[in-house]
């Protein structure tokens, strides 16, 4: 399993997510692939 994980600069609620994300223990580690949305085509 991997995570995509959509964000970009100065987005209050990705960072409340990335923190969510970085926070929650889990039983086995995932991938996280972040994308700027800011910097994608």
């Amino acid at each position: 399993m991997e995570l995509l994980f959509y964000t970009t600069s100065q987005c209050h609620l990705c960072e409340l997510a990335e923190a969510l994300l970085v926070s929650t223990p889990m039983p086995e580690p995932i991938p996280v692939d972040v994308v700027d949305i800011a910097q994608s085509e």
